[in-house]
């Protein structure tokens, strides 16, 4: 009998003027699925670890609706049973959905007789990343599956399609993560659906801006349209914090920051481990200052991608 785990990584989405586009993965926080072959057709969750309102039907879980999908859509003889560790705290803007639904799939496919491609993977993930956000958002889900930073488009059938966007410099991100949870529905609910013309000419000059800045390796590029004047505006109020932290922020040496994913964490961007690490150091005195408990991590953007390990267990 054969195991096989898999970790995916927590991701960074929305990237301020790319919502629901752009994404990129971070080292040192992960989820991890183990996956082992049962003869019924079915998902059966053993344990979940770390996630103790995560629910465990099948049907329910993030992890665990793509391998349903997987059974139906590929035919497959077999089902799972799988056993969830949650390093990407809940709720929290990092897309611990996405990594847990991506690590799913990945270790999965390792168990097939045919192997399938990232965007079968893709196409399953998504569906299980649903579950949380309510609806088809593949931000969170590309880069946790291909790593680095990524852009998620849409034709107009709804297929997805991932564009790698390469870039030839270093990035590091330092991301504040307050201690309470948001939930991805609650922050897509109080968007408008209406925008102004001129917010959205500015925001297509943004996320224009920050993909040529990304793509050539220059810093003030990146610094100059990493801005959301959309998003940010509507969803800060769900971080009472965000306004507390914005002015002495604008005093570092940060590339541009702004909401994670559907927050609460924030993120933002340095050219150098030294300024990120400044920043960490400016936003834990704001933490103590404004009495908003959390934890600050920094990472290099795009290294992280899904690990595989396999395990022979006795029957």
């Amino acid at each position: 009998m054969k195991i096989v785990i898999a970790s995916a990584p927590a991701t960074v989405a929305n990237v301020n003027a790319g919502f629901d586009i752009l994404g990129f993965s971070l080292s040192g926080l992960a989820d991890q699925v183990s996956v082992r072959t049962i003869p019924e057709k079915i998902v059966r969750i053993k344990k979940i670890i770390g996630g103790d309102d995560l629910p465990l039907e099948p049907d329910k879980n993030t992890a665990a609706v793509p391998l349903l999908e997987m059974i139906r859509g590929e035919r497959l003889s077999h089902g799972f049973e799988i056993e969830i560790k949650k390093g990407i705290p809940l709720a929290s803007g990092l897309g611990g959905s996405a990594a847990s639904a991506v690590a799913a799939v990945v270790a999965a496919n390792q168990l097939l007789k045919k192997k399938l491609d990232n965007q079968k993977l893709f196409y399953y993930a998504l569906l299980g990343e649903a579950v949380a956000s309510g609806g088809l958002h593949g931000d969170n889900i590309a880069p946790a599956l291909y790593g680095g930073i990524t852009a998620c488009l849409k034709d107009s059938e709804g297929k997805f399609q991932v564009v790698p966007v390469s870039c030839p410099v270093k990035l590091y991100c330092t991301i504040f993560h307050p201690q309470f949870a948001l939930e991805t529905k609650k922050a897509r609910g109080v968007l408008k659906e209406n925008i102004l013309l001129k917010d959205y000419i500015q925001q297509s000059m943004h996320l224009t801006g920050l993909l040529l800045g990304l793509q050539s390796g220059d810093y003030d590029l990146i610094k100059l349209h990493t801005r959301d004047v959309i998003i940010t505006p509507q969803r800060k109020f769900l971080m009472p914090f965000y306004d507390h932290f914005l002015p002495d922020l604008e005093k570092t040496n940060s590339l541009g920051f702004g909401i994670s994913g559907a927050g609460p964490s924030l993120f933002s961007l340095s050219k150098t481990k030294k300024d990120a690490h400044q920043i960490q150091e400016l936003l834990l005195v704001l933490s103590k200052k404004y009495k908003i408990p959390g934890e600050v991590y920094v990472a290099q953007v795009g290294l992280a991608r899904p690990t595989i390990t396999f395990v022979k267990v006795k029957a």
